[in-house]
């Protein structure tokens, strides 16, 4: 296969992995509905393992079903230590951004007003540095997390927080280059001239 990669979750409830694409890390992902969700009442993860990534990568996913529970995109999935970036939308209303580092979660922020369910939710990590990650909402960078350099490396997937809410449509790949500052020999220049 190729990236960008993508997964509908179809399959049979209480699969987990989802697939012979997937790993589960850290509890693990399951599948439930012909969506994703966790398997136990901490962050679950689990990753593509059918294409490698590159150390930036992004991933996204939509929250179809949020009663209680979270779920969302992981990047950064470390296929040793119960280790990754996570993106989870809670049934609080809110959006945690965070890290979890040989199973300790650790959230960036208090928490950004969640976008309505169906809503696609994006972690990115920056073109240029590969410390700073991006939140994205349908593609709208939301907030910007500069110095996470906890991790590196690793894969896209998913994430949830234990088994009621539900995840779909997810795709992951790799962080293209950036466009180019006008500077750099080689870039496209303002004026469409290359020197």
């Amino acid at each position: 296969m190729a990236l960008p990669a993508t997964e509908t979750f179809t399959g049979t409830n209480g699969t987990s992995p989802p697939n012979a694409d997937w790993t589960n890390k850290t509890n693990g992902i399951q599948i439930q509905s012909n969506a994703f969700t966790g398997t136990a009442g901490a962050v679950c993860a689990a990753f593509w393992d059918t294409d490698a990534f590159d150390d930036k990568h992004y991933a996204k996913a939509k929250c179809t079903t949020v009663g209680i529970d979270s779920v969302g995109p992981s990047i950064r999935i470390q296929s040793g230590a119960n280790s990754c970036y996570y993106c989870l939308r809670s049934q609080d209303g809110k959006v945690y951004n965070g890290e979890l580092v040989a199973g300790t979660p650790t959230d960036w922020d208090a928490g950004l007003t969640a976008p309505a369910a169906g809503t696609v939710l994006e972690l990115w990590v920056d073109a240029t540095t590969a410390t700073t990650i991006l939140y994205k909402e349908a593609g709208v960078t939301k907030a910007t997390y500069t110095g996470k350099n906890a991790l590196s490396g690793g894969a896209a997937g998913v994430s949830a927080w234990d088994t009621g809410a539900r995840g779909d449509d997810w795709e992951g790949g790799n962080v293209a280059a950036g466009a180019g500052d006008g500077l750099t020999p080689g870039k496209l220049q303002p004026m469409g001239i290359v020197w």
